[in-house]
């Protein structure tokens, strides 16, 4: 979405191609200042990079807008989840410390697991009788014997200047990457 809302030199309605025929126009005017012709080409090319950084500024906040709805219902999915694991994850203890086989809550605890890492990259460590602890791959536990609070406030509008939500787990944030210092996990 962002590419094609910014573009490239190929993209005809991107932010660059109007500045580059702004800058174009400009030149023209700059080589015959008495040309009226050529400074309204310049005043017309100036408004049409005006319509078109404030279009995809428009439409960057938008897209902003629908990525914080989707965190928003992901957090959801990913607590539901949580409670889910928590059921499956003590099935598992109860059946093991009674000497009963627990592959049933073993294969419905995996998949939990699996549809978890799907929303967030996930580690974790064995306890007693068979049970599982979840941490986040930065090491903030998302299950222990209860599942953590995930939250998350979602903005209802974005202006240019306007910052998004933290994550947050048991009250503390998680941390975003920055730059390439990124994970494609979850």
């Amino acid at each position: 979405t962002l590419k094609s809302i910014l573009g490239g030199n190929d993209n005809e309605t991107a932010p660059s191609t109007y500045l580059a025929e702004l800058q174009r126009k400009i030149h023209d005017f700059a080589v015959r200042p008495y040309d009226m012709v050529m400074g309204a080409g310049a005043l017309n090319a100036a408004r049409d990079v005006v319509t078109a950084l404030n279009s995809a500024s428009t439409t960057v906040q938008q897209l902003r807008t629908d990525a914080d709805r989707e965190i928003d219902a992901e957090v959801g999915k990913l607590n539901n989840l949580l409670a889910e694991f928590k059921i499956a994850n003590d099935e598992v203890v109860k059946t093991t410390a009674l000497g009963i086989d627990p592959n049933d809550a073993l294969d419905l605890r995996e998949g939990l697991l699996k549809r978890i890492s799907e929303i967030v990259g996930v580690s974790t460590m064995s306890v007693a009788d068979n049970g599982l602890a979840l941490y986040t791959t930065e090491g903030t536990a998302l299950f222990d014997k209860t599942p953590r609070k995930v939250s998350f406030v979602a903005n209802s509008a974005y202006s240019a200047t306007a910052t998004g939500n933290n994550i947050y787990i048991d009250g503390i944030a998680v941390g975003a990457g920055a730059d390439a210092n990124t994970t494609s996990m979850g």
